[in-house]
């Protein structure tokens, strides 16, 4: 199958499957970061579980569209692709912090963010700080994902070749 200009394939399908991997990518790497640290006390800081996360999720969306599709993206795909993976990764992330400090009132009767925060006032100077790290860490993500969907399908359409040709050869 190859895409023209005129066709618009419909990468919805594959936002939906980022969102559902990196949903459960999150909550899966988090649950084993808190083992580990519990029975190991090995800390494993929060920024490999969301690496982990991102990673994880975007192989995923490669191996599905190059398995169904036998090609790499286009260009505008690929860029169209991050982009929305980005927004979903937001979207789910917001969404289980909220799930997340629903549950912990629920449980333990206090607000997360109480909890996270505590006592400490963040002043106006810190927390343009902590904004400016988020939004340069943001963007870091989002040239993450569009170096995965430019290099990892012409890896996996190579390894399927070479799958399909040692097959045909037995």
């Amino acid at each position: 199958m190859t895409v023209n200009d005129s066709e618009e394939l419909s990468l919805k399908p594959y936002v939906i499957r980022f969102s559902i991997f990196y949903a459960l990518f999150s909550i899966g790497l988090a649950v084993l970061a808190g083992l580990f640290d519990s029975f190991f006390e090995v800390n494993i800081p929060s920024s490999g579980v969301a690496l982990g996360a991102l990673f994880g999720s975007a192989y995923a969306v490669v191996y599905a569209f190059v398995e169904k599709n036998n090609r790499v993206f286009t260009a505008d795909e690929k860029t169209r692709l991050a982009w929305m993976s980005f927004g979903a990764m937001w979207l789910v992330s917001i969404t289980l912090f909220i799930i997340m400090s629903i549950g912990f009132y629920i449980f333990f009767g206090v607000s997360l963010w109480s909890v996270l925060v505590g006592k400490h006032e963040l002043s106006s100077g810190l927390f343009f700080f902590v904004m400016l790290i988020t939004i340069v860490v943001s963007f870091a993500q989002y040239f993450l994902l569009r170096w995965i969907y430019g290099k990892t399908p012409q890896q996996i359409l190579d390894a399927q070749k070479k799958k399909q040709q040692k097959s045909t050869n037995n």
